[in-house]
């Protein structure tokens, strides 16, 4: 070993100290010699080759010159495993100084594959390859050997540019030879032939500045930077002259400031600068003398700025112009930096330029622009002197570039699945194989991308050749194996490189769009590696705003929805959707790792959408045709959430866009999905569209097709039951408060601020609640929608004229409500609609013009409501009674008067109240009611041949069949009517019913005489009860429980207000009744009472009976209350509306006129009214007075009652009646759950006075039995 390092030093050899080689000879010589030395040998010489090349860039130069990577590429096919890893380390460094096209096709031969086998070796060599572009340095330098009298002489310089300052500017590489400390290389010296001027020289590590303005005195400054050996650097001494105060020197290295401070560097002088040189002193002997590279040289006639120096710094030590054209460089810039270094300032202040490239044997040509001012006294070429050289060494960018570019490298991906050749290919396991394809796969990755990050010639060829299309599908063709975490950490890093590049645009398009963003390359690889790629791209990659700005984001966005449809589903789209899914080849992550997945694409979906400022009507149109093509469920779910997340963002007019792409009908689409999560999210996207729609578009879409209506019906197609997550939906919908969460279960209590914003809603969560099948749910949901609606009215005056404003909506309110509870729970629904009626009628009352007229609405449409459940009462009793007489084996009645009458004398008890269901059937409005035929079959023996002798009747028996059932259903329509309840009616009508029969059993009975061989069946039944329909008519009005109930309630209600006016102490409640903020609710009092009045005295008996009764001299009269009214409930309310009149209506001073027209009466008759329900209260005075003077000695204590419809069985129990009408009743207290009483003498506050028997007619007495009083004590 010693005796080849003395061969190569010629001397020697001292690792330290003595280890150039001296001449390139001696390497071939050591080759010969090797050959004939043992492995263990040659292998200790290849390392210390290895060694002494990375000590010196001569032992490279000298090595490139006799080609000797040719020669180590040869070896290798004979060499064993130790020594092939020795030399391909020495052919990476080699290789990485300088690789000829006939090397670099050398190794790119030995690459190629043979019989689908890698050659020996490959991956080491590939390794080699990698530390290639890793080059750091000039391609082209001046070459300083450190000998005695080796520099660059310039020639002398006449006058030294100081007027601006000056700059010196240039690249190096300190490559000592012997001892550092004791020796001070020049780098530069311009100086007099009188010792006086410039130089920069080396001590130790440090770089010291010097002017010296007298032969043997000046100035030094000492650059404090550890410069290291075998290392380049960058240097720029800049000189600032000041004119009026100190002049100042600054030192940049790399393109930082480092050192500075004030110095007199200035020097007047006349004579030439005759004693100039580059890498020596003057004396230029071996420890003045730079030993290293240096690369071109700069100076400059201003003192630059340091911008523009960091500028320099980043064209690299490759370039060697002037300045003038931004594209010259391989570098691209900023823009900040183009305007400093090429706005034309910069190559005008070039003094000198000595490029190593522009040589010509030992001269060194001047590159200085043509135009410029010459400093110097004659020629300005420069002499390299004493083995100082210029050397040109060819990296692997420009001799790739020489051979076909970049895609030179690509045919080695095609060997990607290759196994490699070995010795003994029977003893390669499986194992190994695999991992050497691993570790090609990245090898081969690496080496491509180290090469697009270090050439701007080659990522143009990377762009122009569509170089990632190429690697993609390769990458695609090969194993899945090959695409592992390091290979992901290549292309990410790649892609942060692109990203810093200003020129890098279309490359990161390029890489996103072809390999990032390819699923097919990604689908089958582990499932960490798609994490961690998706990870990246969705909080590191998209979050950039250079990235954002780089990527097309259209084009994007439908690549991601693509990869969701075609290769992350959860479920196979193939069946329902009809799309053929991709990426079934190989093995797909499992579904949880699926569900994360999707996850990070629509989080980076999400990014870019949001991020533009500009419309996004091109993605979310692509959001919306995922969701139309796709029909599985859990396909649906993320996607819809992201949408949900768009929407609540609402950037850039979100909203808008929705609309005009027709966004609605991809939401109805989805409500009639199975899922309840799909319809969920469905819903909250739709009030959160709704939500940004302005009020008039609102209302246009919504109302204009009628899609309240369509939203319960598409909830209905897959779902019999509104569960309490859809309720929560709905009831966002109604208020456009929307939450991120899908709630199962009680959603948040509303504050003051929610408001009713879709009152469309109210009726379609009214309508599918009536509609659920009976469950706890169903119920829960029932009493948590009324409970909702109690807060909303009660909080919010405005929300409540929203719901009055609605058409209709007593209906649906009263649907939600039992007219006949069973149960503790309907009878608390039940509570609850009435106190939302009371709420809201009161409102009406009080606040609206016209609100009078929701009461009158309210009492007809309860009036239905009622009359029509006692229809359905009705005919199930009729029905259940045939029912039960057909099982009895007993003749069933031929009429339904007859089966009424029977079902009423036996008093069935009433079926379950959803048997009605089972009778009635509600199609939008148009009420149908069919009565279902349940036909038994009968197992006698002896019913057959009557059933065939039935089927022997003549037509004229048919006939008269057909018309017995006309004549049937029509006692059926004067029953449901009314005008058949009384027991003489139904005695009348089924005597008519008993002689049809009679017709019709003679008939057949003629038909048996003529032939006799068909006898008929004497118990044939001619009333059957399905499937004919019964006709319903809404009878004429009576007072049901109901209609009392409300009545009581809006009359609580008004005394209420009236009593809080009795509390304030400033003002009257006459000034309250006149005051012109109250004009609306005594109005509405008023045409109620008008409204009201006299069908009430009606109900109670009337005036003309109760004055019989109060002035005959004989027994009194009985009075009879009509409409189902009870007595004592008709003369409470009588009383209490009359105490409203007093304070109201005689109280006021408003001109009840325009009352009188707006309900066409004539002038005067609402007093009229007022007056006729004084003199009935006036009348029912004097009947108590004349009761207490003579009562009667058998008083009868009977009373109507809605349970009761018997009447008093003598005429004094209906006097008793109407005068304990006004007094508290523990019966009527707790039917209406306030004592009426009571809260009659709280409200009006009339002292209680007695009265004394009037005679009977007297005038005075109807005149003081006009004023409100009450015959009880407190």
């Amino acid at each position: 070993m010693c005796s080849g390092g003395r061969l190569l030093v010629g001397g020697e050899f001292d690792l330290e100290s003595n280890f150039t080689i001296q001449d390139a000879e001696n390497i071939l010589h050591m080759l010969e010699l090797m050959d004939h030395c043992s492995p263990t040998l040659q292998a200790e010489i290849w390392s210390m080759c290895a060694a002494i090349l990375r000590k010196s860039l001569l032992n490279l130069q000298a090595c490139t010159e006799i080609s000797l990577i040719e020669k180590l590429v040869s070896r290798m096919k004979i060499s064993d495993e130790m020594l092939a890893d020795l030399l391909v380390e020495v052919i990476g460094v080699l290789a990485s100084y300088s690789i000829s096209v006939r090397e670099l096709k050398l190794v790119f031969s030995y690459l190629k594959a043979t019989n689908d086998k890698w050659p020996r070796y490959s991956i080491k060599l590939l390794k080699a390859l990698r530390m290639i572009p890793k080059k750091h340095g000039p391609d082209v330098f001046f070459s300083f050997p450190g000998k005695n009298g080796s520099t660059i002489a310039l020639p002398p310089i006449k006058t030294w540019p100081y007027q601006n300052g000056f700059t010196f500017s240039t690249w190096f590489r300190v490559e000592p030879l012997s001892n550092i400390e004791r020796d001070k290389p020049y780098l530069y010296c311009f100086r007099t032939g009188k010792g006086v001027g410039y130089s920069g020289h080396f001590m130790g590590s440090c770089l010291v500045v010097t002017s010296v303005k007298v032969k043997g005195k000046g100035f030094q400054h000492c650059v404090k930077f550890d410069f290291q050996p075998h290392k380049w650097y960058m240097v720029s001494i800049v000189h600032v002259y000041n004119r009026w105060r100190t002049s100042e020197i600054k030192c940049y290295v790399d393109g930082q400031l480092v050192s500075s401070g004030e110095m007199q560097w200035n020097i007047n002088t006349s004579d030439p600068f005759d004693k100039c040189f580059l890498g020596s002193a003057p004396s230029a002997d071996k420890e003045r003398t730079f030993a290293g590279q240096m690369a071109s040289v700069y100076l400059f006639s201003e003192a630059l700025t340091p911008q523009q120096i960091t500028g320099i710094f980043r064209l690299g030590p490759n370039y060697k112009n002037h300045f003038k054209f931004p594209s010259e460089s391989d570098i691209s810039l900023p823009d900040t930096y183009k305007k400093v270094l090429y706005d034309g300032k910069l190559t005008q202040s070039i003094v000198f330029l000595y490029n190593p490239a522009a040589t010509e044997s030992q001269l060194c040509l001047d590159s200085s622009p043509k135009g410029n001012f010459s400093y110097f006294v004659h020629s300005p070429h420069a002499l390299m002197v004493q083995d100082v050289r210029s050397i040109v060494t060819h990296s692997i960018h420009s001799t790739l570039h020489s051979i076909g570019g970049i895609h030179m490298v690509f045919p080695f991906f095609t060997q990607l699945d290759f196994p490699q050749a070995s010795p003994d290919d029977a003893k390669e396991g499986a194992d190994a194989r695999s991992r050497t394809e691993f570790e090609i796969g990245t090898l081969l990755l690496g080496f491509l991308c180290d090469l697009l990050k270090q050439s701007m010639s080659t990522q143009q060829q990377m762009v122009h050749g569509r170089g990632f299309i190429m690697l993609g599908y390769l990458l695609q063709k090969a194993g899945t194996n090959h695409i592992t975490e390091s290979a992901l950490e290549t292309f990410l890093d790649l892609a942060k490189h692109f990203n810093n590049l200003p020129s890098g645009v279309q490359l990161l398009r390029h890489l996103v769009d072809h390999i990032l963003f390819n699923p097919a390359l990604w689908i089958h690889t582990p499932t960490k590696v798609q994490i961690s790629l998706y990870t990246f791209l969705a909080n590191e990659f998209v979050g950039q705003a250079s990235i954002y700005t780089n990527i097309r984001r259209v084009s994007t966005v439908l690549q991601l929805m693509h990869t969701l449809k075609y290769y992350y589903w959860i479920d196979n789209p193939e069946s329902r959707s009809g799309i053929a899914p991709r990426g079934l080849e190989g093995d797909r992550p499992k579904s949880q790792d699926l569900i994360h997945l999707r996850g990070l694409i629509l989080s980076i979906t999400k990014q870019l959408i949001l991020k533009e400022k500009t419309s996004n009507d091109e993605e979310l149109q692509i959001i919306l045709n995922y969701l139309v093509t796709i029909h599985e469920d859990a396909n649906l779910r993320d996607v819809l959430q992201l949408l949900m997340s768009l929407m609540a963002e609402n950037l850039n007019g979100l909203a808008v866009a929705f609309d005009r792409k027709n966004g609605t009908r991809v939401i109805f689409k989805l409500l009639a999905s199975g899922d309840e999560m799909v319809c969920a999210m469905a819903l909250k996207v739709l009030a959160l569209f709704l939500s940004r729609l302005p009020s008039k578009r609102k209302m246009d879409l919504m109302y204009g097709q009628n899609l309240y209506s369509l939203i319960g019906e598409r909830i209905q197609l897959n779902c019999n039951t509104l569960s309490m997550t859809m309720y929560n939906c709905l009831f966002e919908v109604l208020s456009e408060r929307v939450t991120m969460a899908v709630m199962s279960s009680k959603h948040p209590d509303q504050d003051r601020t929610y408001r009713i914003l879709n009152p469309g809603m109210f009726h379609v969560m009214a309508r599918l609640i009536r509609q659920s099948a009976p469950s706890a749910e169903a119920m829960e949901v029932r009493k948590l929608f009324l409970s909702d609606m109690i807060l909303l009215f009660n909080n919010s005056r405005e929300n409540r004229r929203i719901l009055l404003q609605c058409s209709v909506w007593q209906d649906w309110m009263l649907g939600l409500a039992y007219i006949y509870p069973k149960t503790d729970e309907e009878k608390r629904v039940t509570e609850m609609v009435y106190s939302v009626l009371k709420m809201l009628l009161h409102h009406a009352m009080k606040y609206e013009w016209g609100g009078w007229r929701v009461w009158v609405d309210t009492l007809s449409i309860i009036h239905s409501k009622v009359s029509f459940e006692d229809h359905k009462n009705e005919m199930l009793r009729a029905y259940n009674n045939y029912q039960q007489q057909q099982a009895n084996g007993q003749s069933a009645p031929l009429t339904v008067a007859g089966a009424v009458s029977g079902s009423v004398q036996g008093a069935p008890a009433l079926a379950p109240r959803t048997s009605p269901s089972a009778l009635c059937s509600d199609d939008r409005g148009d009420v149908e009611y069919t009565v279902r035929e349940r036909n038994k079959e009968r197992t006698d023996g002896d019913d057959i041949p009557e059933r065939d002798q039935a089927r022997g009747v003549s037509s004229e028996r048919e006939k008269e069949v057909l018309t017995l059932l006309e004549d049937v259903m029509d006692d059926v329509v004067k029953i449901v009517e009314g005008r058949g309840k009384t027991p003489e009616n139904v005695k009348r009508m089924t005597e008519e019913a008993e002689t049809k029969k009679q017709k019709a059993m003679s008939g057949p009975s003629q038909v048996a005489a003529a032939g006799p061989d068909k006898p008929v069946d004497p118990r044939g039944q001619v009333f059957s009860p399905g499937p004919h329909q019964a006709p319903y008519r809404i009878p004429e009005f009576s007072w049901s429980h109901m209609h009392q109930r409300m009545m009581s309630d809006l009359l609580f209600a008004i005394e209420t207000d009236i009593q809080v006016w009795r509390s304030q102490s400033s003002k009257t409640v006459i000034d309250f009744v006149n005051a012109v903020e109250n004009n609306i609710f005594v109005q509405n009092v008023t045409q109620m009472v008008s409204q009201i009045m006299d069908n009430l005295i009606y109900s109670c008996g009337g005036i003309l009976p109760l004055l019989s009764s109060a002035t005959s001299r004989h027994e009194p009269d009985i009075t009879e209350p009509t409409q189902n009214l009870p007595l004592e409930v008709g003369i409470s309310f009588i009383n209490r509306i009359m105490n409203l009149v007093d304070v109201l209506v005689f109280a006021s001073n408003q001109n009840f006129a325009d009352l009188e027209s707006e309900k066409n009466m004539t002038k005067g008759g609402i007093l009229r009214q007022c007056l006729r329900l004084t003199c009935f209260c006036a009348i029912r005075n004097v009947l108590e007075c004349r009761y207490r003077t003579n009562p009667s000695p058998t008083p009868s204590r009977q009373s109507f009652s809605a349970g009761d419809n018997k009447e008093p069985v003598s005429p004094t129990g209906s006097i008793q009646t109407l005068i304990e009408a006004t007094q508290p009743s523990t019966k009527l207290s707790n039917r209406f759950h306030v004592n009426i009483f009571n809260v009659h003498m709280l409200l009006l506050d009339v002292p209680v006075r007695s009265v004394s028997p009037p005679p009977t007619g007297s005038i005075q007495t109807l005149i003081e039995a006009t004023q409100p009083f009450t015959t009880v004590s407190n």
